[in-house]
């Protein structure tokens, strides 16, 4: 018989990295299910998980500016550990409300992921936070 662990010795940090992970999966299932209603509303489904065929010729179109912006979040100055302006870089705990969005899609590429004009990575020993920087621009040339 397999031996199970102690779990009251497990860290109150993996506990909310578990609460975290599980928040991010039900708001990204929440926002599918918002997005195949409203597919479903627009098209006249009865039934999205088996919607008619589409014809192979219809244009698809991209809402533009779909970056997302994540100013909302309370982002701190690393110098000043007060509110953080759009110039500097700063942190959030990994597990802040409403980052979850973030969370993923850093998580999805590799730790890192430039969104709007920031990089996003995450950092620490157990990668519980999330820091902004400034994209670098590059020069114009005339």
């Amino acid at each position: 018989m397999t031996e199970l662990c102690d779990l009251s010795k497990i860290p109150d940090f993996e506990i909310a990295k578990l609460v975290a992970k599980r928040d991010v999966l039900q708001y990204t299932i929440e926002v599918v299910d918002q997005l195949l209603n409203k597919i479903g509303e627009t098209k006249g489904y009865a039934d999205l998980t088996n919607p008619p065929h589409q014809p192979t010729n219809q244009t698809v179109t991209t809402p533009i500016n779909t970056e997302p912006n994540f100013d909302h979040l309370p982002f701190k100055s690393y110098k000043t550990k007060q509110a953080a302006t759009s110039e500097e870089s700063c942190w959030i705990f990994a597990n802040t409300k409403g980052a979850e969005p973030l969370l993923t899609a850093i998580q999805n590429n590799n730790g890192k992921a430039a969104l709007g004009s920031f990089e996003y990575s995450l950092t620490g020993p157990e990668k519980q936070f999330i820091t902004r920087k400034p994209l670098k621009q590059e020069p114009k040339t005339q």
